[in-house]
């Protein structure tokens, strides 16, 4: 079955037999070619093994068959960021955050790759939709966090960190982020 294929692939793709994998991740799709699992895993397995088209054609091709896979276009963002495309992999984490909109993680790839891109204010409003969609999300509240921080918006970002230790109390990171964000807030004043 497909789901036997992809596991076998997965344990060839850990075992570090590319050839293995490949081959199990490709019997697969000839079972089932819209297993998007299997698709971003082959994918995965090509960018590793520097076929980064290849790697994109998988994907592609997943996303003609099933345009509406949030997974798909995420992935393939993934790989885009990877091959420094990076307006056409914007575009496609874009897609991926919009087509599968209840997934904080797609939200926070998407935010994170536009502030990597210099555009950290869209990033930022982002972020600040997601933080109202995904209150608990320790991801969504630390990228905003970092993000509000960087741009020299101290007390937003003293207010965010402040609800994610409240949220996660006791972690270290960030609790040194808040310290760091005191220091910085008493040298303002």
């Amino acid at each position: 079955s497909s789901d036997l294929h992809m596991n076998l692939g997965n344990a060839y793709m850990e075992a570090g037999d590319s050839e293995a994998a490949e081959s199990a991740f490709l019997q697969a799709l000839r079972f089932e070619p819209r297993a998007a699992g299997a698709r971003v895993n082959l994918a995965e397995l090509y960018a590793q093994t520097a076929r980064i088209e290849d790697a994109q054609a998988v994907l592609r091709n997943g996303i003609e068959m099933d345009a509406e896979n949030a997974v798909l276009h995420h992935a393939l963002g993934l790989i885009l960021v990877r091959d420094d495309r990076q307006d056409e992999a914007l575009s496609e984490l874009e897609t991926a955050t919009r087509l599968q909109a209840d997934v904080p993680r797609f939200v926070y790839v998407y935010a994170v790759a536009l502030n990597s891109t210099g555009r950290p204010d869209e990033a930022i409003m982002v972020l600040e939709d997601a933080l109202q969609r995904f209150p608990q999300d320790f991801d969504v509240h630390w990228a905003l966090a970092t993000m509000l921080r960087d741009q020299g918006r101290i007390a937003e970002a003293r207010a965010v960190a402040t609800d994610l230790s409240v949220l996660y109390p006791g972690i270290e990171s960030v609790q040194n982020l808040l310290q760091s964000l005191d220091r910085k807030s008493t040298r303002l004043n």
